[in-house]
């Protein structure tokens, strides 16, 4: 897998472990940007003012990552392992 460490507010640090997410270096990159730039008050005001697209946070993050984060969806769409792995990883480093 990768280890991702955040170095300040808006600075990762990516280290790549597996040959398998090394080739998916530019999809981990991606959901890592997505995931600093569209933070926890960000999705909310985008639910808030989109709540006729979105039913609730989650769906807004799924529509973010461009993908689905929860363990029963991770079948339906390409590298969605990868996503909910980084994104669990992303948010137990962030606090």
């Amino acid at each position: 897998m990768c280890m991702i460490y955040l170095v300040g507010e808006r600075n990762v640090l990516i280290t790549f472990y597996s040959s398998r997410v090394t080739g998916r270096k530019n999809n981990v990159r991606d959901i890592i940007k997505n995931l600093i730039i569209y933070n926890e008050s960000r999705l909310t005001e985008l639910q808030k003012n989109f709540g006729e697209l979105f039913e609730n946070e989650e769906a807004v993050l799924d529509t973010i990552l461009m993908n689905r984060i929860q363990i029963q969806d991770w079948g339906k769409r390409p590298l969605g392992k990868l996503t909910h792995d980084i994104y669990k990883e992303f948010m137990e480093r962030k606090d």
